[in-house]
């Protein structure tokens, strides 16, 4: 699996993507960079998840942990049933990558 970072200004988003060469299957933890007041209203001025199938959920992480090559999310069973996911979704990818992501996913995931 292949991780990388992505960020546009002009599209007002951030993200890191997991990409499945293989399948072809990509998870990407994404974040506005900048929240407006209809955001916070709506309840989605927060991180959001999103899948291959377009499937989409606002938050829904309730823990995570980022080792060498590994970053475990464990969703909220309303995510993990949006998105068509196990609660507990383990992400693998090169240990150099992901530690050179590191401050991306812990940035987005704290917002």
């Amino acid at each position: 699996m292949k991780a990388a970072y992505t960020r546009d200004a002009p599209l007002n988003y951030e993200a890191v993507v997991f990409l499945d060469e293989s399948s072809g299957t990509s998870f990407e933890l994404q974040r506005a960079l900048e929240f407006d007041a209809q955001d916070a209203a709506l309840g989605l001025a927060t991180y959001c998840l999103s899948n291959t199938l377009g499937a989409t959920h606002y938050g829904g992480v309730e823990t995570w942990n980022l080792t060498p090559g590994s970053l475990t999310l464990s969703l909220s069973g309303e995510a993990a049933k949006a998105l068509n996911l196990p609660r507990t979704l383990q992400l693998h990818a090169d240990a150099e990558e992901l530690d050179q992501l590191g401050h991306h996913i812990r940035r987005i995931l704290s917002s």
